[in-house]
């Protein structure tokens, strides 16, 4: 069975996340959103919205665009692992 998988890079720039046009518990709820969202779209089989970035520090590394944030990612086994958010 697949996971998906944060990173700490990744899991602490979502933490760092906020809006000026949001409160807190606003901007909580969306990013658990998102959340669930991106495990779904990683779990998903067939590929959608997936890209291999060709250069830069994450080049050869896989990315999906969600909302307005870019994931990387791996797979490694049986896990999904986000790298990093930006």
């Amino acid at each position: 069975m697949n996971k998906v998988v944060l990173s700490a890079l990744a899991r602490d720039k979502l933490k760092r996340y906020k809006s000026e046009y949001y409160t807190e518990d606003e901007t909580r709820e969306y990013l658990r959103k998102l959340s669930t969202e991106l495990e779904s779209l990683l779990l998903n089989p067939f590929p959608s919205k997936r890209y291999l970035e060709e250069q830069g520090k994450y080049k050869g590394v896989s990315r999906i665009v969600l909302h307005k944030f870019i994931f990387y990612y791996e797979k490694v086994d049986d896990e999904i692992i986000v790298l990093a958010v930006k």
